[in-house]
């Protein structure tokens, strides 16, 4: 995979890295980090984890065509790739970051799964604001340096106790593009209808299963490509999402 070696420099000076800090944070050698951002292609599980390492998702830092006669055609698909998530403290960030979110179940259930698989519920309950849930029922708006530290040890024991079941979390972020979610002054919840594809969301896929596999991958319909397939899909469902209303306060 060839990623986009300007956007990874800068990524990698602002949070104030060396090439070697930036190798040994994503478990890979300083040699790696110098292709990637020469543009030369890297292992699509390596472009990954120099993601994750920087903090950004995956498409951020691939080249993206903007040419709308030069892009890749309807058949092509892009890959979001998992990766196991080992850390109490990445768990947390990746539920606490994400405006969406998919949970994938990918194993045979079984009694002694019980409680370890409701903790993890609780726990993403907890920790991720749904944007369709209306602002008054959502628990708080930011949480406390108190609240987050103890999340993040929640997250680790639950990641620990799923361990010893067998199951791993595997997760991988996108971008995808879509209507703006618009919220009243009483804190409900609506979409216009028919209104541009024009805001820029993150997606959060969390996997749990018993797979071994290193990483996952991942082809999701509503992955941001381009202008071109935006329209694509405006022309497809012209009246996606949302209310008929042309009164942003009112929502029904």
């Amino acid at each position: 995979m060839q990623l986009d070696g300007d956007i990874i420099r800068r990524h990698r000076i602002n949070l104030g890295m060396t090439q070697a800090q930036l190798a040994k944070k994503a478990g890979y050698d300083t040699r790696t980090i110098q292709r990637a951002e020469a543009g030369t292609s890297v292992l699509n599980q390596a472009a990954a984890t120099i993601a994750q390492a920087l903090d950004v998702n995956l498409d951020r830092i691939i080249p993206r065509q903007e040419n709308l006669f030069d892009l890749p055609t309807g058949e092509e698909k892009h890959e979001v790739i998992l990766l196991p998530c080992h850390s109490g403290r990445e768990l947390y960030r990746h539920l606490s970051k994400t405006d969406f979110l998919e949970v994938e179940r990918d194993f045979e259930p079984k009694p002694e799964h019980r409680e370890a698989v409701k903790r993890f519920g609780a726990l993403i309950d907890q920790v991720w604001e749904n944007p369709w849930i209306p602002l008054m029922e959502r628990s708080s708006f930011s949480h406390s340096e108190e609240e987050i530290f103890d999340y993040m040890i929640e997250a680790s024991e639950v990641i620990s106790e799923l361990d010893r079941h067998g199951l791993r979390i595997l997760t991988g972020s996108y971008t995808l593009r879509d209507a703006e979610i618009h919220y009243t002054e009483f804190g409900e919840v609506y979409m216009r209808t028919g209104a541009p594809l024009n805001t820029d969301y993150s997606k959060l896929i969390v996997c749990l299963t018993d797979a071994l596999d290193d990483a996952l991958r991942r082809t999701p319909e509503d992955h941001y490509l381009s202008p071109k397939s935006i329209a694509e899909q405006k022309a497809r469902e012209p009246h996606y999402g949302g209310y008929d209303t042309e009164d942003p306060e009112i929502p029904f």
